[in-house]
């Protein structure tokens, strides 16, 4: 058996050596330990399969999940509160909110908000601009769909899906049906 090694940095001779990897000891204060991010072991697909986009809207729900997801991982601070830009572990945590963002939006969104340098919280704003613009004309033309909405020859569950799908998004316009 080998003995038990304790390492300070992972280098590149760390991955040619055989035998099983071992992780770095952050136990010992040492300013050139790297950091860890407990966000980095986060899967996003898995919280939020959705992918937002805009044919079909699906805004409601796919917000929904991240809010949630955000609430999960403690990192509402990085969508409403101040950016701590001198502050290393808050810029790590915040590059992993801002991959997520990335990665569940269709390409014709993600052309719309990306940005080189951005935050999570410019991203998230972009993306809820994207939606919610033109608030009182999109009110007006939902609450209509809304109203006009028939089960016709579909089924009851396609009626009701229909439904719900147009009062969540007059809910998230600030329009309570």
């Amino acid at each position: 058996a080998r003995p038990q090694q304790t390492q300070s940095l992972l280098t590149p001779s760390a991955f040619a050596r055989t035998g099983p990897l071992l992780l770095p000891d952050f136990s010992a204060s040492s300013s050139a330990a790297p950091t860890f991010s407990p966000l980095s072991g986060v899967f996003i697909n898995q919280h939020v399969p959705l992918v937002l986009s805009l044919n079909p809207p699906n805004f409601s729900q796919w917000r929904t999940l991240f809010e949630v997801q955000f609430q999960k991982a403690g990192v509402t601070d990085h969508i409403t509160g101040p950016p701590r830009r001198a502050d290393a572990a808050w810029l790590q945590d915040d590059a992993h909110v801002l991959s997520w963002l990335y990665n569940r939006v269709s390409p014709d969104i993600f052309g719309l908000v990306h940005r080189r340098g951005a935050i999570a919280a410019e991203v998230w704003e972009a993306i809820c601009a994207i939606f919610l613009a033109n608030q009182e004309h999109q009110l007006v033309l939902l609450a209509t769909k809304f109203r006009r909405i028939e089960q016709g020859s579909s089924s009851i569950l396609s009626y009701f899906t229909r439904l719900k799908e147009c009062v969540d998004w007059l809910a998230d316009l600030g329009e309570h049906v």
